[in-house]
């Protein structure tokens, strides 16, 4: 739903499963940030992640692929703060970033002008163990070798 022009649709069906009952999962809430971010709409990135954040299923079930989406949301959106944010709240629940959630943090962080943050992420980036990361982490490098 989220190709072409489809994106509102993807949302007002989001909209109405919650309408409805349905609890959204990390899942969902990484795929409606990848069709926010497709339909450039910075305006509910906000009330999005903090939706996922209060709810203790979907945040406990977010993974380097939800946070990621949200890091590349408000990285769009030239947000540099909120991508600084969704950053601290993976690791303070011990997810360890993606090479796409340093380079789209880093992205922001060179635009909106914060050197301090962009020197700390490079250097944390090189400290990161291979065997700390998740499974889409793998999966990132193993399409990267692909190419």
């Amino acid at each position: 739903l989220h190709a072409g022009n489809q994106w509102p649709r993807a949302l007002q069906v989001f909209d109405e499963m919650k309408s409805k009952g349905v609890k959204p999962n990390a899942v969902t809430y990484g795929i409606v940030a990848a069709v926010l971010l497709h339909g450039r709409d910075w305006d509910r990135a906000d009330e999005l992640y903090q939706e996922m954040q209060s709810d203790a299923r979907a945040a406990a079930e977010a993974t380097s692929y939800t946070y990621g989406a949200f890091v590349a949301l408000y990285e769009r959106g030239g947000d540099w703060r909120a991508a600084m944010g969704v950053y601290r709240d993976l690791k303070r629940v011990g997810i360890v970033p993606t090479i796409f959630i340093y380079d789209k943090l880093i992205s922001a962080c060179e635009a909106g002008g914060a050197k301090r943050q962009v020197e700390e992420l490079v250097g944390e980036m090189q400290d990161v163990s291979m065997e700390d990361m998740d499974d889409y982490a793998w999966a990132e490098i193993d399409a990267v070798n692909g190419m």
